[in-house]
C-alpha cells in the first residue's frame, strides 16, 4: 500500500462514525477508532489489548465463534453478521459487522450500531402481539386491501372470524367474497368497497359470513381509505 493510501486509510479509520477495529489472529484488539467512545462508551485505548469475545453477549458467544471459524476456513468475509456487544456501562448494543481476515492474520472490522432499528422492530412485534390478543378477546379482525391488485392482507383475527385456514387463504378479494360472503350481501359489500375507494369516506356494513361448516355468522365492519402508495388502502 502506498503512503498516500496509508494516509487515506488512517483518516477514514479515525473519522468513521462506524466502529472500526483491527485485531490480531487471536481476536485481541490492536487498534480501535474514536467511534467506540460514542457507541460503546469506551475510549479507544481502553479496548486495545481486549479480547473481542470478552465483550460479546453470553447468548451470542457460540454463534459468534462459529461464524468466525467459518469465515477463517472459507477465507471469506463476515458480511452483515449481527451480535450484541457490551458497553462500558454494562448495557449492550446490537452491532452489525462487516469483517474479515487479512493474509497476515489480522482482522479488520467495521461495526454498525443497529440497536435503534432492532428495538423498533421488537416494539412493533410487541404491539402486534397486543393487538392480536385484543382481537381474540373482542372477536375482531382487521385487514388491508390493495386497490390496484385486489390483494387482501388479514390479521390473525380475520382468519378466526371467517373460519379460513391461513394456508388456504389466497388473499384475492374476489375469491374471498365469492367463497365467504353470503350471496345476498355481496352486492352491498362490492358497492361499499367501491364508494370508500372513490371518496375515502368510512362506511359501516353489517353482513353475513358463510363459515366452512355451513353456519352463518353476522359481522359488523367498517373500512377507510388510507393512502400509503397509489392504489393501496
Amino acid at each position: 500500500m502506498s503512503q498516500t493510501n496509508d494516509i487515506d486509510f488512517e483518516r477514514f479509520f479515525r473519522t468513521s462514525r462506524s466502529l472500526m477495529v483491527v485485531s490480531d489472529a487471536s481476536g485481541i484488539y490492536r487498534l480501535v477508532n474514536e467511534a467506540s467512545r460514542r457507541i460503546l462508551g469506551y475510549a479507544p485505548d481502553e479496548l486495545v489489548g481486549v479480547d473481542y469475545m470478552d465483550l460479546v453477549h453470553p447468548d451470542d458467544e457460540a454463534r459468534t465463534r462459529e461464524a468466525t471459524v467459518a469465515v477463517m476456513v472459507a477465507g471469506a468475509t463476515l458480511d452483515g453478521f449481527q451480535n450484541r456487544i457490551r458497553c462500558k456501562d454494562g448495557s449492550y448494543r446490537h452491532i452489525r459487522w462487516h469483517a474479515g481476515p487479512t493474509l497476515d492474520g489480522e482482522w479488520y472490522g467495521e461495526g454498525e450500531d443497529v440497536t435503534g432499528s432492532v428495538e423498533a422492530t421488537e416494539a412493533l412485534l410487541v404491539q402486534r402481539d397486543i393487538a392480536a390478543a385484543a382481537e381474540r378477546v373482542a372477536h375482531m379482525g382487521s385487514w388491508r386491501m390493495d386497490l390496484a391488485t385486489g390483494r387482501l392482507d388479514w390479521s390473525d383475527g380475520m382468519y378466526t372470524l371467517f373460519g379460513i385456514d391461513r394456508a388456504r387463504f389466497s388473499g384475492d378479494v374476489t375469491e374471498v367474497t365469492a367463497r365467504a360472503i353470503h350471496p345476498d350481501d355481496r352486492p352491498m359489500i362490492d358497492e361499499i368497497n367501491r364508494l370508500v375507494a372513490l371518496d375515502g369516506v368510512p362506511r359501516p356494513a353489517r353482513y353475513r359470513i358463510l363459515l366452512p361448516d355451513g353456519a352463518i355468522r353476522w359481522v359488523d365492519a367498517q373500512g377507510a381509505r388510507t393512502v400509503t402508495r397509489p392504489g393501496a388502502w
